[in-house]
């Protein structure tokens, strides 16, 4: 789905990034798609990020970018979405995911920002899992490839929201 993003919104978003819609104490943002900052408690997340569009204040041409870079003065950026609540999503671990933590719930671990290259998230979700209710994703499987095991130093998992996180399953809106 598509989401507007505010004119001259400051922060960098990359290709996966975790996002939501600002609320009213977000200010000019309100109403505006924003980068999710949270790890273990998320701010009623609407989705993924996976590319937008917007027209260069210095070309006057239309761009469509894997990754919004922040700080575009344009009134047409539009972000487009995973956002629908029941998606399952590949990660990898910031460690070794073992088989006993499936059906546990995980933080999201924000890295270290988009690769500004190649436009990808550098978010993962951390190893450590737990019963906790409030963490916002359940690991639901392994990735089954070549150089991806159960166990391995950065394991790769498939996990979905966890119940009562995404912002279209909770209760109070944002």
């Amino acid at each position: 789905r598509e989401y507007k993003i505010s004119s001259a919104y400051a922060t960098r978003i990359g290709e996966n990034d975790v996002v939501r819609v600002g609320g009213s104490g977000d200010g000019a943002d309100e109403g505006y798609l924003m980068k999710e900052t949270g790890t273990t408690s998320l701010s009623k997340p609407i989705g993924v990020f996976r590319g937008c569009s917007y027209t260069d204040p210095n070309t006057n041409q239309k761009v469509f970018k894997n990754q919004y870079p922040g700080s575009i003065t344009a009134s047409d950026i539009v972000a487009v979405v995973a956002d629908d609540p029941d998606l399952v999503f590949e990660a990898q671990g910031n460690g070794a995911v073992v088989q006993a933590e499936l059906g546990e719930n995980c933080a999201l671990v924000q890295g270290s920002g988009t690769n500004s290259a190649t436009g990808m998230s550098s978010h993962g979700v951390n190893a450590t899992t737990a019963t906790t209710d409030t963490l916002p994703f359940r690991v639901v499987g392994f990735v089954n490839r070549p150089g991806s095991a159960v166990g391995d130093t950065y394991t790769d998992v498939y996990v979905c929201w966890n119940a009562a996180i995404h912002a279209f399953r909770v209760a109070t809106a944002r």
